[in-house]
């Protein structure tokens, strides 16, 4: 689906399988960190990259925090899996 978006002035046309309304909510929300950027004296270009490293950033953060979930939903479902084991031997093993 194509989507036609203006961001901090800037008209673009972007292609996803995402509904206009998320695009849109996505493209506002990256307008917004824009818009601060510029007030505290950042120029077009510097605003668009301190977005950008700003985004990057918190995607890093987020695969951080997934790894550390997974890690731990895997330690419990080996504990889980060694309780079963234990609780399915028959009594006096």
């Amino acid at each position: 689906m194509k989507h036609e978006l203006t961001i901090a002035g800037q008209f673009l046309t972007a292609r996803s399988t995402a509904d206009q309304a998320y695009v849109r909510a996505l493209a506002a929300g990256v307008e917004e960190r824009v818009r601060r950027a510029e007030q505290q004296g950042a120029t077009s270009i510097q605003a668009w990259m301190l977005v950008a490293l700003g985004l990057a950033d918190e995607l890093n953060r987020l695969n951080d925090s997934l790894v550390e979930v997974r890690t731990g939903a895997l330690g419990q479902c080996d504990a889980l899996g060694a309780l079963f084991a234990m609780a399915a031997r028959p009594a006096g093993s």
